[in-house]
């Protein structure tokens, strides 16, 4: 049973996710 790796691997994934988002809005932002 490896669900703490499971879940650590799916943390790092919404951590890159949300750094991307960042990353977009503050693209779009900047445009203005």
């Amino acid at each position: 049973y490896q669900a703490p790796e499971h879940a650590e691997l799916v943390i790092n994934t919404d951590e890159v996710n949300v750094e991307a988002a960042v990353d977009m809005v503050i693209k779009t932002l900047a445009k203005d």
